[in-house]
C-alpha cells in the first residue's frame, strides 16, 4: 500500500467553525487520521476514499464513494477517529458538524439510538485486534451507560403501556359538550385516561407521545373507539323514558390513523360490528393531522361521512390547513380552540378571531364547541356572539362513564343561562 500520505492541512489544522460548507480534497492528501479526535463528519458528494486501518501494519479494510458518510462513527460512538481516511481521486465533501449531529442523535428514539451504539460498538470489537493498542479509541462508558438506560426505560414504558391496553387500564373519561342557549347535555368529549397501579394517573402528555413513538397509536384509537360505543349504549340504557334527544360522543384519531389505509378498512368493519346512528360517533382531529397526506386523510374523512361517523375539527384556528381544505372536508363540528377563548377578555385579536370563525362556521352551516370555558363571562360573551355548544371545566372536568350517566341525569335546565342572566 505504500507510506501514509502527508495530512491534508486545511482539513485538520483549521477550527470547525473556519472549515467550509464544501471542501476539496486532492487525491492522496489525508481526510483524518485514526485517533483523532470526531469533531465533523462528511458526506462524499463526489468521489472515493479509502479506509485505513493503522497499527504495525496499515490496512485497507474499505472504500467510500458518492452519497455516503465518513466521520460520523467517532461523533455517534462518543470515542475517536477509529480508521484514517484516504482520498483515492479527487473528492468533493459536504462538511457536517459534529453539533449537527449529536442535535439530531438528541432528538432521535432513544431504542434507535442504542440500537446505533450496539452496531458501532461490534463493528469498534471487530476491528480492535487492528487498532494501535497505545491509543484509545473507545466510548465514553458514562454516554454508553446513559444511552442504554434510555433505551430500557423506553422499552420498559412501551411494554407497561401494552399492557395496560390489555389489563383496561386505558380508558375513557367523558367530558360534557354543552348547549350555550338552554344548557342542555348534547354530548362528550371522550378523552383517554391511563391509571398505572403504581404511579397512579399517567397525564396524555406523556403516553399519546410513547403510543406514537411505539406504533401503539393505532391500537389505542381503536380501544377508545369500541369503548365509546359501549359508552352510548350505556347512556341510553340510563334513559330510561326516552326523554332527551340521543347523545354522541367523540373520539380523538391521530394523523396516524388518518392517512393510514388499514384504518379506513377498520371504520367499514366497525360499524358493521357496532351499529349505531348516523352522527352519534364522532371523531376529533387537528388540522395538522391533515398535512402529512391530504388525500389520503380526505378519503378517510369521505368515508367517515358515506358510514354515518362524523367529523369534528379540533383546536381550529391554530394549524395552517383551515382556508385552503375547510371548503373540501365532510366536516360536521368546528372546535374553536381553547387558547383563543382565554385571551378574549384581555386581548382584542383573539375575539375578533372568535367572531370570525362562528362566521365562518354559519356560512358553511356547521356548529362550533367553544373550548376550554372555565367562567361565566366567557361563556356569556360567546352565548352572545352566537356560539351553540361550549366544553370546559365551567361546566364539568372530565370524568368516568357512571358519573357521565348520573350527571345527564341530573344537570339542571337552564344551569348555564339562569346565573348569567341574574
Amino acid at each position: 500500500m505504500g507510506c501514509v500520505p502527508t495530512p491534508y492541512g486545511c482539513l485538520l489544522n483549521l477550527a470547525p467553525s473556519a472549515i467550509p460548507d464544501i471542501v476539496f480534497v486532492p487525491a492522496g492528501e489525508i481526510i483524518f487520521r485514526q485517533g483523532a479526535d470526531g469533531d465533523c463528519g462528511y458526506l462524499i458528494e463526489d468521489g472515493v476514499v479509502e479506509i485505513i486501518v493503522e497499527g504495525d501494519v496499515p490496512r485497507s479494510v474499505g472504500f467510500r464513494s458518492q452519497g455516503e458518510l465518513i466521520g460520523e462513527m467517532a461523533i455517534v460512538h462518543g470515542g475517536k477517529r477509529f480508521a484514517t481516511i484516504v482520498a483515492q481521486t479527487d473528492c468533493r465533501l459536504m462538511h457536517i458538524s459534529a453539533e449537527r449531529i449529536l442535535r439530531c442523535l438528541d432528538g432521535a428514539d432513544p431504542i434507535l439510538r442504542m440500537v446505533v451504539d450496539t452496531l458501532l460498538e461490534r463493528l469498534r470489537a471487530m476491528l480492535h485486534d487492528r487498532f494501535d493498542g497505545s491509543t484509545s479509541l473507545g466510548p465514553d462508558i458514562a454516554a454508553r451507560q446513559s444511552i442504554i438506560l434510555q433505551a430500557v426505560e423506553q422499552i420498559r414504558r412501551e411494554r407497561d403501556f401494552r399492557h395496560a391496553l390489555e389489563r383496561g387500564e386505558v380508558t375513557l373519561h367523558f367530558q360534557p359538550i354543552v348547549a350555550l342557549a338552554d344548557g342542555a347535555v348534547v354530548g362528550f368529549e371522550g378523552l383517554a385516561r391511563w391509571r398505572h397501579p403504581e404511579r397512579g394517573m399517567i397525564s396524555p402528555g406523556e403516553f399519546i407521545p410513547l403510543a406514537e413513538a411505539s406504533g401503539m397509536i393505532g391500537v389505542l384509537t381503536r380501544h377508545c373507539m369500541e369503548q365509546a360505543v359501549k359508552a352510548l349504549h350505556f347512556l341510553d340504557d340510563g334513559d330510561d323514558g326516552g326523554s332527551r334527544p340521543p347523545l354522541f360522543v367523540n373520539v380523538n384519531v391521530s394523523s396516524h390513523d388518518l392517512v393510514d389505509p388499514a384504518f379506513a378498512d377498520y371504520l367499514v368493519a366497525f360499524v358493521e360490528r357496532w351499529p349505531i346512528a348516523r352522527g352519534r360517533l364522532k371523531i376529533e382531529i387537528t388540522e395538522s393531522a391533515l398535512m402529512s397526506d391530504p388525500e389520503q386523510a380526505l378519503s378517510t374523512l369521505r368515508l367517515c361521512r358515506t358510514i354515518g361517523i362524523g367529523v369534528a375539527i379540533d383546536d381550529f384556528g391554530t394549524g395552517y390547513s383551515s382556508l385552503s381544505y375547510l371548503h373540501r372536508l365532510p366536516i360536521d363540528v368546528l372546535k374553536i380552540d381553547q387558547s383563543f377563548i382565554r385571551g378574549m377578555a384581555a386581548d382584542v385579536h383573539s375575539a375578533k378571531i372568535v367572531r370570525t370563525i362562528l362566521r365562518l362556521a354559519e356560512e358553511i352551516g356547521v356548529p362550533v364547541v367553544s373550548e376550554g370555558l372555565e367562567v361565566p363571562a366567557e361563556v356569556l360573551a360567546l352565548t352572545r356572539m352566537g356560539c351553540a355548544l361550549g366544553q370546559g371545566y365551567h361546566f364539568a372536568r372530565p370524568m368516568t362513564l357512571e358519573d357521565a350517566g348520573v350527571f345527564v341525569t341530573t344537570w339542571p335546565a337552564m344551569a348555564v343561562a339562569e346565573p348569567l342572566v341574574a
